[in-house]
């Protein structure tokens, strides 16, 4: 090859390849920074979601250790687990009273249905009235359920414990969370009271899309 083809070539080699290879760093840079502030942002929403989530349960929590005081007072006043069934169950001014005052709680505080379950397992009040009432959660079609699950961590733990969401057959197999708290009296288990969680709450905000762009979704996994 001629000396001056040989330095042309070389005189492009210098004057190309640094460029070049200038540029595709500053792909790799700019493409790495993107990568990097795309996961940022992620870890962000992660953070803003998990907050929101364990703000709501902690929520929950407060909501049924208030409502067993109630529950508990109204144990108290009417001499037991049977006459407060009884009281509920009866179209008398007491029963009718309670009634409403469980329906309004549920209403105010976003609940499904509110549960006030024996320790043998009966489910002898809800405020929905639906097929789950009168049954069992020990012997009964729904011993398996979430919130039967949920009866048989109470009962042994004595303490507040939570069901995650699932398929609820008494209520047309929408997805259901419970949570319940015991009633203890003389160290005796005496009651347990459950609230069913609609899933609308926790979806309305995890459908909050700020800092996710055009596309962006988030989702909750169980384990």
């Amino acid at each position: 090859m001629k000396l001056a083809k040989k330095l042309t070539l070389i005189f492009l080699a210098v004057g190309v390849i640094p460029p070049l290879a200038v540029g595709l760093f500053s792909l790799y840079q700019a493409s790495h920074q993107i990568t990097e502030q795309t996961f940022n942002q992620l870890q962000a929403v992660r953070g803003v979601k998990k907050a929101q989530v364990e703000s709501f349960f902690a929520e929950r929590q407060a909501d049924i250790e208030v409502l067993s005081k109630v529950v508990s007072v109204l144990y108290d006043r009417l001499g037991g687990a049977t006459e407060v069934q009884k009281t509920l169950s009866a179209p008398s001014s007491d029963g009718g009273e309670n009634h409403g005052y469980f329906q309004e709680y549920i209403h105010a505080y976003d609940y499904y249905d509110l549960f006030l379950i024996s320790p043998q397992g009966d489910i002898f009040y809800t405020v929905a009235e639906e097929a789950d009432l009168n049954t069992n959660l020990v012997s009964g079609p729904y011993r398996d359920s979430g919130l039967g699950n949920l009866f048989k961590q109470v009962r042994e733990s004595r303490g507040f414990a939570m069901e995650d969401f699932a398929p609820y057959s008494p209520s047309n197999d929408e997805p259901a969370a419970f949570i319940a708290q015991p009633i203890i009296k003389n160290n005796q288990l005496v009651m347990i009271v459950a609230l069913q969680l609609s899933i609308d709450k926790i979806n309305g905000f995890m459908q909050i899309r700020e800092g996710m762009g055009k596309t962006g979704e988030s989702y909750l996994i169980g384990p």
